[in-house]
């Protein structure tokens, strides 16, 4: 578990929106995949994105969100 965090850790930084999920039910990729996309169908706010994610069934994952300011691409090679 802690190589994901320091590869989520990393991704984020240079920018990536990144996922966890356990690799126990593969198929689960899918489920998530098509959870983030109905949360953006038609979601302009962060409000409408709240509202969405309480109406639908969310399969058992962790989101990293990027970093506002993304690291160069040298400071990503030092870390």
């Amino acid at each position: 578990m802690e190589t994901k965090l320091i590869a989520a850790d990393i991704a984020t930084a240079a920018g990536v929106t990144t996922i966890i999920t356990s690799s126990k039910a593969p198929s689960s990729i899918l489920d998530i995949i098509g959870y983030h996309s109905a949360l953006r169908a038609g979601v302009s706010s962060e409000e409408d994105e709240e509202a969405a994610a309480a109406a639908l069934d969310r399969p058992p994952h962790t989101v990293f969100r990027p970093s506002a300011a993304p690291a160069s691409r040298s400071a990503l090679a030092t870390s």
